[in-house]
């Protein structure tokens, strides 16, 4: 089946625009996906609520589209992890849900309801809409805190111009931390946010050993971690203080 393009105005805006779509179904999936992309969008996908918290959090997207079923996940707990994680605008494609289901989606976050009974061109026009009214920030392709460097789409790290060998997910985990800096995370929350995980599933010490190796290439002194910072109690956090602290 092949798709007209769905966008006759705006086009240059669209194409800018990046959706991450969370569909358990494979078919329905792949029909979305098609035609978002013939639309002009570059589009990327996943099939449940964690691995969308991941994607998204780490992700170069603008808006989120999660198509799920009333009976399906329990999409309230994923779009308060989705905004806890990220500022990013929320679309849900609904089926089987009654008017107080849909009001509850909206005021548990959800940017937009469409139902599935609409056509998937009614879906695009809502998510152009959102990102036309712009409301939520993009995340920075580029992140430069003291001497470190990050950029989200090359995946490079730099430290004063010398490139660092990072693994996949130490890149994840350190874009994360540093694209929120100052802010505190548990152990828990770190599996969760670039796991896409829980304590439950995965054991905490893998967060440890992913802290440890991700310090032991940027500190000048990982014993005493200037970057990276240990919470007693609590969790890590990322210094985004550090350009003033050197330059005192």
């Amino acid at each position: 089946m092949v798709f007209k393009m769905a966008v006759t105005f705006g086009t240059e805006l669209v194409r800018k625009t990046a959706v991450l779509l969370m569909d358990a179904d494979d078919e329905t999936r792949a029909t979305t996906k098609l035609y978002f992309r013939q639309s002009g969008y570059r589009v990327g996908e996943v099939n449940d609520g964690p691995a969308v918290v991941r994607e998204a959090s780490i992700g170069d997207y603008d808006i989120v589209v999660i198509c799920v079923d009333r009976d399906g996940p329990d999409l309230d707990d994923i779009i308060i992890k989705l905004h806890k994680a990220i500022p990013i605008p929320v679309v849900v494609y609904g089926e089987g849900f009654d008017e107080d289901a849909r009001i509850a989606v909206l005021n548990v976050g959800a940017d937009s309801y469409v139902d599935r009974s609409c056509s998937i061109a009614e879906l695009e026009a809502n998510v152009r809409a959102i990102i036309r009214n712009g409301q939520y920030p993009v995340p920075p392709a580029r992140l430069e805190i003291g001497n470190v460097a990050i950029d989200r789409l090359t995946h490079r790290v730099e430290i004063e111009d010398k490139m660092l060998d990072l693994t996949p997910k130490e890149f994840d985990l350190l874009y994360f931390m540093a694209s929120h800096a100052d802010r505190v995370f548990s152990r828990e929350d770190l599996l969760q946010h670039v796991w896409g995980s829980s304590m439950d599933w995965q054991d905490a010490a893998t967060v440890t050993e992913h802290i440890r190796r991700v310090r032991s290439k940027i500190e000048p002194n990982d014993r005493r971690p200037i970057y990276i910072q240990t919470v007693r109690g609590v969790g890590y956090r990322f210094n985004g203080k550090i350009a003033e602290e050197k330059a005192r």
